[in-house]
């Protein structure tokens, strides 16, 4: 008697390759959305030891907060705010989200600051540049007892490469609008210079100045209150 090889015929073949594809197009979307997830755990990890830093230098310095630069921001060789508070996180490779690898932090640089974004409404600098702010230009940055409401007000974030501060107490710098980037949507000033962004399935991961780390869509940080103050930027309120 003949022996029987057991084997696939062509049409069983094609039957377990088509499930095949059905099933990776299924899986792999979840299996992106599983590696971003932990991406964003890591990025919030980042967000946090970088607040605790910055906390820890305030406690050093009166309490009061570093500056965002000295000197103009694309001069090289300048102390930046990445500078000071580094000694205090450290490792630069807290400022690298992972999200946006190939946006690192290189000390006294320009244009390599890191992931994240400061909030230049309550960070110092030397450099006045005439325009009206809010609270009034200062040398030093603000104290953490006079962030009125610490919870709700941000102290740095996921931000655009090449960027170190969003300047949100000055008039010509406020946010007016969202534009697609390439990892996702950024936050825009009405100059069109881009500050947040949110490369977190559209969102961006924020630190506030009571410690506690968030994701938080960008539309939700255009709202204005009845005078027009973005109150989670600012320190007026009212």
């Amino acid at each position: 008697m003949k022996r029987r090889l057991a084997a696939f015929t062509l049409l069983e073949l094609l039957i377990v390759i088509t499930i095949l594809a059905i099933l990776a197009a299924l899986l792999f979307p979840m299996f992106g959305k599983a590696r971003e997830k932990a991406r964003s755990i890591n990025c919030v990890g980042n967000a946090r030891q970088l607040a605790l830093a910055l906390t820890m230098y305030a406690g050093d310095c009166d309490e009061t907060l570093p500056k965002a630069f000295f000197g103009a921001p694309m001069e090289p060789g300048l102390y930046r705010w990445m500078d000071v508070v580094v000694a205090y996180a450290k490792s630069a490779q807290l400022f690298t989200c992972p999200t946006a690898k190939e946006v690192v932090y290189v000390p006294n640089s320009v244009g390599q600051y890191g992931g994240y974004v400061c909030n230049r409404g309550y960070f110092g600098s030397d450099v006045p540049d005439g325009q009206e702010t809010t609270p009034p230009f200062q040398t030093y940055g603000v104290s953490f007892a006079e962030i009125v409401e610490p919870s709700q007000t941000i102290l740095l974030g996921d931000g655009v490469p090449r960027q170190l501060q969003a300047a949100w107490n000055t008039r010509l710098a406020q946010p007016t609008q969202t534009d697609r980037g390439p990892r996702g949507p950024q936050l825009l000033t009405a100059q069109g210079r881009g500050t947040y962004e949110a490369r977190h399935t559209d969102g961006a991961n924020l630190s506030w100045c009571d410690g506690h780390v968030k994701w938080q869509q960008l539309s939700e940080l255009l709202k204005t209150n009845v005078n027009g103050i973005y109150p989670v930027f600012t320190i007026e309120e009212d």
